[in-house]
């Protein structure tokens, strides 16, 4: 996951600006390490990026709150898809509730 932020890091020093799928990239790693706040990190600056986060984005932020029983924080990233009109898929859907 470390590699992953530094690669993040690599690409804003060079002026570049990463799409959402160098960020469900270090989402997903993040979420994999069990990284949570990390991944949560990632996800509010694509937010100030205005990039949109799709279900890839939202699967890797639950699944790094499941890893580390924040249990909360999924619920409350699923309440903030539906709000969005997004729709969660079964994966994120039980990741949040396990």
């Amino acid at each position: 996951w470390r590699e992953a932020l530094q690669t993040m890091a690599a690409t804003h020093n060079r002026d570049l600006e990463p799409g959402v799928i160098t960020y469900n990239m270090a989402v997903s790693t993040c979420g994999k390490a069990a990284q949570w706040r990390e991944a949560f990190g990632l996800v509010s600056e694509m937010t100030k990026r205005t990039l949109e986060s799709d279900v890839i984005t939202i699967g890797g932020a639950i699944s790094s709150c499941e890893r580390q029983a924040q249990w909360q924080s999924a619920l409350g990233i699923v309440a903030d898809v539906q709000h969005r009109e997004m729709e969660p898929d079964v994966i994120a859907c039980n990741a949040a509730i396990s």
